[in-house]
């Protein structure tokens, strides 16, 4: 159902920008090595960049996350509002009412 393809969704959403962050950092490493080989980059500021890089991707992975719970939320309301729609499967004019009915009760080592 609704559930499911939400789930794959955001299984597929996680898993691509994983890879696309972890390509992207891979990069970032092998461009900045060679920047910092040739001297035009010292290894803190490299290292800065890919710390700062990794914050901001954690940020939009936190994003995506959020759009997978809200489709989450979506699909369970409209789960909860199909079963509140739903006609009842007893018939709520049948059966009467009891006239007369009397008695005691009592209520013993309770």
């Amino acid at each position: 159902g609704m559930v499911e393809r939400a789930a794959h969704g955001e299984g597929l959403l996680m898993g691509g920008l994983a890879f696309s962050g972890f390509t992207a950092l891979l990069a970032v490493q092998c461009y900045g090595g060679l920047l910092v080989k040739r001297k035009l980059l010292s290894v803190g500021s490299l290292t800065s960049f890919a710390m700062y890089s990794a914050t901001v991707g954690l940020g939009f992975s936190g994003l995506s996350q959020l759009y997978g719970d809200m489709v989450k939320a979506a699909a369970s309301a409209q789960r909860v509002f199909e079963l509140i729609d739903r006609a009842p499967l007893v018939d709520q004019r049948a059966g009467g009412t009891l006239q007369g009915v009397g008695g005691h009760l009592t209520f013993d080592s309770v």
